[in-house]
């Protein structure tokens, strides 16, 4: 009677690795094949997958610069002379309450979007909110790029830092 409990055990055994085998070899092809895909044969069968590519690449570009840039616009010359106010030997200079606002009010909206994106995505699903951080961030640098104020750049520097939290979120 033992005997005959080790042989179906041999059985189930080798049942379970010939499977596991098989499924390798499966996904290996399938690897294959899409090693040999090329990118214009890529992008006809599956389209959505270069789109989403494409949208976390944009949210690499977007992070980096928007960090580097948050703290540094400050110091160029020309922005000086836009948003800043007149020293008395003639040189601009921005206030010291938009200098903190601008160096450090980016972390805090960062961890607002980041915070807020967990919500979203269970209610409406990953990539509406992922989606919508990419159009909020694009829409951001309009305000930023077209602004007439410090405070309407601040506000446009603080959108973009929201969907910068979502979308490393």
């Amino acid at each position: 009677m033992k005997e005959d409990d080790n042989k179906k055990e041999n059985c189930v055994e080798q049942k379970a690795e010939s499977t596991v085998d098989a499924g390798e070899i499966h996904g290996r092809a399938i690897q294959q094949q899409e090693r040999n895909r090329g990118y214009w044969m890529t992008l006809k069968s599956d389209p959505w997958l270069l789109f989403w590519i494409g949208v976390m690449l944009w949210t690499l570009i977007v992070r980096g610069f928007e960090n580097q840039s948050a703290g540094s616009v400050i110091s160029i010359t020309e922005f000086k002379r836009r948003f800043g106010e007149k020293d008395s030997d003639g040189s601009y200079f921005i206030a010291t309450k938009w200098q903190s606002a601008l160096s450090g009010g980016g972390n805090a909206a960062t961890i607002l979007g980041a915070f807020a994106s967990s919500y979203l995505a269970d209610i409406l699903g990953t990539k509406p909110v992922l989606l919508g951080a990419c159009c909020l961030n694009i829409a951001s640098v309009g305000v930023e790029f077209a602004t007439t104020s410090i405070g309407i750049f601040f506000g446009g520097k603080m959108l973009n830092f929201v969907a910068i939290g979502v979308l490393c979120a």
